[in-house]
């Protein structure tokens, strides 16, 4: 008796407290390059469960939420496209989102409207616009949707100054967008532009970020730590701890 083990902290179901009482929750993300992460896109492939969620935070939060919360049956999905704007995320919908039917939408999009913004001085009124549309669709689709927006963010790292500092006015601008829309359709809000600000205090900024676009391992962790603190107390997912 004494290699008996105790198994009594363990958070998984009992006998017989399994799917009945515990209905499968899809967290969907969509966004860029950045939550890509070389993930399979070939739908054939998707079986290759070392390879669907891709090498980024998304990967860290499944991980860490599919040990923790085993007993919670939820379902991580990553559909995000590198190269992406706001614009084609949206295109993307009928095809990589409603076939999935999430329970959760969680999207990390802008920095790449950049090249969008810096040609037309309209596209701030077209990045709201498109923002609403998608969330008004994902709402008519699934009117108890929950909806997580994530933060643009950069860092002054291998862009040109001016570059750097139009990239910022531009994010800085989404993100006041951000917030009213986050307001408007009681969407959960992943601050990220100033924990990377806060971040670079502790070390340089490409230890965060390597290219001043794309996070490091470090990077994705912060993103991961945010989007945990943000998510878990809101109370969407059904547990708050």
């Amino acid at each position: 008796t004494q290699y008996r083990r105790n198994y009594s902290n363990i958070r998984g179901p009992r006998r017989g407290e399994y799917i009945m009482e515990n209905k499968e929750t899809t967290i969907l993300f969509q966004g860029d390059s950045i939550s890509d992460g070389a993930r399979y896109k070939d739908p054939l492939a998707r079986k290759d469960l070392n390879h669907q969620i891709g090498h980024t935070f998304i990967y860290t939060i499944a991980s860490t939420f599919g040990y923790k919360y085993a007993d919670k049956h939820i379902r991580f999905v990553n559909r995000e496209c590198s190269g992406d704007n706001l614009e084609l995320i949206y295109d993307r919908a009928d095809e990589d989102v409603y076939p999935e039917n999430p329970d959760v939408f969680s999207i990390l999009a802008g920095c790449n409207d950049y090249y969008l913004w810096k040609d037309d001085p309209d596209h701030m009124e077209e990045f709201d616009e498109t923002y609403r549309n998608m969330f008004d669709d994902l709402r008519e689709h699934n009117p108890d949707i929950k909806l997580v927006m994530c933060e643009p963010f950069v860092a002054p790292v291998t862009l040109p100054e001016d570059e750097y500092k139009a990239r910022r006015t531009m994010i800085e601008q989404e993100i006041e967008l951000m917030h009213r829309i986050a307001e408007d359709y009681n969407a959960v809000y992943v601050p990220l532009l100033r924990p990377f600000d806060e971040a670079t205090k502790v070390r340089e900024a490409s230890y965060w970020i390597w290219d001043g676009i794309h996070p490091t391992e470090a990077g994705h962790g912060l993103i991961a730590h945010e989007w945990v603190n943000a998510v878990l107390p809101s109370g969407i997912l059904g547990f708050t701890e």
